[in-house]
């Protein structure tokens, strides 16, 4: 089968195309040339023969000169269309909708739950209208997140399809350090073993109005608060390690500042794969978000690495949509947070039985060979019902 893939946002592109090569398909693979840093291959591995496995081609398109018949992003359309399928991910749709090839997306959040109904500008409406009609006009739009359902009725979109545990995990890359691994990170970090050390690499965004924000709003604001009183009640030597992306980061500081707990904090610049595994697997507790009610790709590569993520799980709505739910720490409010930190730091036998059990559940629902399966059932359906379409349409 031949497949074409673009929208490397979270490298997705880059990662299912690998994975298919390796399962035997013809795989090409087209990154945006203006792609920021962290949505470049470069950025996803974690050891440098990967770059090798796969081809990926570098585009200059814009969105901007498609609405106006820009030849480069004709000939890009047409591409894309030389393939049996092609496969987008999330804004990435607007080139592979009506293309000639049948084509799907994965939503990977903002392009179903924020970016169409965004109306503050003349220009953010005219591209919000491109996204819904393209959005309308793909064979299969498919979502993995419960909560995007929601957003998928309110757009109309009739060829929306719920598609479970869509983010392929290669638990090979991300599996558990070794314990000589493991102390030789703390130790170069400058932290005890028995230091209880919390991870958090998901966004610093909780000022935006929680309605309408979709996975956006990450709650970051309540696990500060909930870290500083576990600090002042129990006297745990604890740190938390955050990443300094997302637009409140400055916000977190102050808050961090407020709260009497800004010398327990290291804030690190944005990681790539490489040293997020060393991250995820030096720590002893994964913080992800807090609002949203389901898991997202740091979840799931923390879970690989054999750590218990603590994060909002509406379990009532992942398991009316048929989804196994991961052995996560559900918590939500700030004495949530707080409880299940004192429970953690009580235990740290509880902390490796639960890691344990977060990478047994990442291996049989995420692991790569396992999801590449459920695309290409994906695409072989596409293919099936678009040569359907063309018998009808000849006779």
């Amino acid at each position: 089968m031949k497949i074409s893939l673009y929208g490397n946002a979270l490298n997705l592109a880059f990662l299912l195309g690998l994975f298919l090569r390796r399962k035997g398909h013809e795989v090409q693979v087209f990154v945006d040339a203006n792609a920021s840093e962290n949505d470049r291959p470069e950025w996803e591995c974690v050891h440098g023969s990967e770059l090798e496995d796969l081809s990926c081609v570098s585009v200059d398109v814009s969105a901007k000169r498609l609405l106006i018949g820009g030849r480069r992003e004709r000939t890009f359309r047409q591409v894309l269309a030389e393939a049996d399928v092609v496969q987008t991910f999330g804004e990435g749709v607007i080139w592979s909708a009506g293309c000639g090839a049948p084509d799907t997306v994965l939503s990977i959040g903002d392009d179903l739950d924020v970016l169409p109904f965004r109306r503050e500008s003349v220009r953010i409406i005219v591209y919000a209208k491109m996204l819904l009609r393209a959005q309308r006009r793909c064979r299969a739009i498919c979502y993995s997140m419960p909560p995007q359902d929601d957003s998928c009725r309110k757009l109309h979109l009739s060829n929306a399809r719920f598609f479970p545990c869509a983010v392929p995990i290669d638990v090979d890359r991300f599996a558990p350090l070794s314990r000589e691994e493991r102390a030789r990170i703390r130790e170069r970090w400058g932290i005890l073993e028995r230091t209880l050390v919390v991870f958090q690499p998901s966004r610093q965004e909780w000022t935006c109005a929680q309605d309408g924000s979709g996975s956006n709003h990450k709650g970051n604001d309540r696990f500060l608060r909930a870290f500083a009183r576990f600090r002042q009640d129990t006297g745990e030597d604890a740190w938390l390690f955050a990443v300094t992306k997302g637009r409140d980061v400055r916000k977190s500081q102050q808050l961090a500042e407020q709260l009497g707990i800004e010398d327990r904090i290291r804030w690190l610049p944005q990681q790539n794969k490489a040293a997020l595994r060393e991250c995820l697997g030096a720590s002893d507790v994964v913080a992800d978000q807090f609002t949203y009610g389901f898991y997202g790709i740091s979840a799931l590569e923390a879970m690989a690495v054999g750590r218990p993520v603590l994060v909002y799980l509406n379990l009532e709505e992942t398991k009316r949509y048929g989804v196994e739910p991961p052995p996560v720490v559900s918590v939500c409010t700030e004495e949530d947070i707080y409880e299940a930190l004192r429970q953690l730091a009580r235990s740290r036998s509880r902390v490796n039985e639960i890691g344990d059990m977060a990478r047994d559940w990442t291996i049989r629902h995420h692991s790569w060979e396992v999801v590449v399966e459920r695309y290409v059932a994906l695409y072989r359906e596409l293919i099936a019902g678009s040569e359907g379409m063309q018998e009808k349409a000849s006779k």
